[in-house]
């Protein structure tokens, strides 16, 4: 029966970890060493007394420290927290995580599991930018179609100058806007005809003229 845990936990689709407060690496499964060597193109017997920090990608060493490891030493237990480590190629792997705060030989550490999961991670970044195009494209409707009704009851040059300018200001969200119509002569010089809107002095706008 010895035998057929150690191959349970050796063999195991996840990588387990016990590891320090501190984040020494003190005993893993030989799924994490394969993973460790793939990923990190170190040597599997070199793992025992490195950090596991040694392995993570910058922003996941800083969210492991100012996150992770906070909430486990709160609540005792951290789950699906999602680390990168980084391959000796620039790569990034994610890893969803779970660990917990145990006791042993009168020490605390810490047991983690790792679960390799490049496609959830990848199909939940998809969901976000998803997300955030469609709520984009919503506020470009919203614009255009609020744009659209005051243009239809615009009175004169006047009003269609400020309906473009609040219209600009939105779509762009710029600290200014300015609508300019311009003409231009013979000698390429061009002559301001109407103006809307504001131009902060030395500013530079960046405009498309409309030629007379």
């Amino acid at each position: 029966m010895t035998d057929v845990y150690e191959q349970l936990v050796d063999h195991a689709p996840v990588g387990l970890l016990t590891i320090s407060l501190g984040g020494v690496i003190l005993a893993y499964n030989r799924r994490m060493a394969t993973w460790l060597h793939e990923h990190n193109g170190a040597e599997t017997d070199t793992f025992v007394g490195r950090n596991i920090v040694d392995w993570l990608t910058p922003s996941t060493r800083m969210l492991y420290e100012t996150r992770v490891m906070p909430q486990i030493l709160s609540t005792g237990s951290v789950r699906e927290a999602v680390i990168e480590i980084k391959g000796p190629d620039g790569s990034r792997v994610p890893f969803l995580m779970n660990a917990e705060v145990a006791e042993g030989d009168g020490e605390t550490h810490l047991r983690a599991a790792l679960l390799a999961a490049p496609g959830r991670i990848a199909f939940e970044r998809e969901v976000v930018q998803a997300r955030h195009d469609a709520e984009v494209a919503s506020e470009a409707l919203s614009l255009m179609q609020d744009a659209t009704s005051k243009l239809a009851v615009a009175q004169g040059v006047d009003d269609l100058g400020e309906v473009l300018v609040e219209a600009a200001g939105r779509a762009t969200h710029a600290a200014w806007t300015s609508v300019r119509i311009e003409e231009t002569v013979a000698d390429g010089m061009s002559t301001v005809m109407r103006q809307w809107g504001t131009t902060p002095a030395g500013a530079h706008p960046n405009h498309r003229r409309a030629r007379g």
